[in-house]
């Protein structure tokens, strides 16, 4: 089971910047989990946020200003009695701090309208094997898209099960497979997401359970064999698997 960083190392980092990627790395992931949006000059950059309000506290609608503009913002975590700032990065320099050998899952939280952009940026600056590459995001048609355009890479399906608790576990894995979905990004109690991580896996898919931060639950998805776990905290994970001697 491979750990990957949810927006970074965000405990220790301002989420979804360059620092809290290469903290990724100090800690132990495997791979982080970052957020895509669209600049009003349509340059694609990490955030999470539709405005910069929450991270910066100025608020700003991220498509509405251009990336000079919003570049100029401190982006800041809290950290015991200490702020740590980084800035908004392009999606190159995260391209650019993501090691060799290491994965990326980039979440498209905007529309369709990223995926020229993003694929003609990624064409550029993709410094190694795409198959480390991953694109996931709530929307079908955004990954009906993407999977057009980027053929070699990994798309994901986000599922919310606490949002959707009446879904059909095995249509949702059935209608992944024929849309030429990867894998499943899967979000819940561990109960549910274990039926849907072995219903997936059973159909050839990948699986991803996030967010995870509790340590015995963790223990379980690797005792089921899911492929990526999505924490908060990937230190801890990482200390976790190695002292169960994985």
């Amino acid at each position: 089971m491979k750990i990957i960083a949810h927006r970074g190392s965000n405990l220790k980092a301002p989420e979804n910047t360059v620092s809290a990627v290469k903290q990724a790395w100090l800690d132990g992931a495997d791979g982080v989990e970052l957020d895509v949006r669209l600049t009003s000059d349509k340059k694609v950059v990490a955030f999470h946020d539709e405005n910069t309000k929450r991270l910066t506290g100025a608020e700003y609608e991220i498509n509405k200003y251009s990336f000079d503009f919003l570049r100029n913002l401190d982006c800041i975590l809290q950290k015991d009695s200490e702020n740590i700032s980084d800035k908004i990065p392009a999606i190159g320099e995260i391209v650019d701090s993501t090691k060799d050998g290491k994965e990326l899952f980039l979440e498209i939280k905007c529309g369709k309208e990223i995926i020229n952009p993003l694929r003609e940026k990624l064409a550029d600056i993709f410094p190694f094997d795409k198959k480390k590459l991953s694109i996931i995001s709530f929307l079908p048609e955004v990954l009906i898209n993407i999977w057009s355009s980027f053929h070699e890479i990994n798309i994901y399906k986000l599922i919310d099960l606490d949002r959707n608790p009446n879904m059909n576990y095995l249509n949702a894995v059935n209608e992944a497979v024929k849309n030429g979905i990867t894998g499943l990004g899967i979000s819940g109690d561990f109960y549910r997401c274990r039926q849907m991580v072995i219903l997936a896996k059973s159909a050839g898919l990948k699986t991803n359970v996030w967010t995870v931060d509790n340590t015995e639950i963790a223990a379980k998805y690797h005792e089921i064999g899911l492929d990526y776990l999505t924490t908060n905290n990937p230190a801890l994970m990482r200390k976790t698997l190695t002292m169960g001697g994985n």
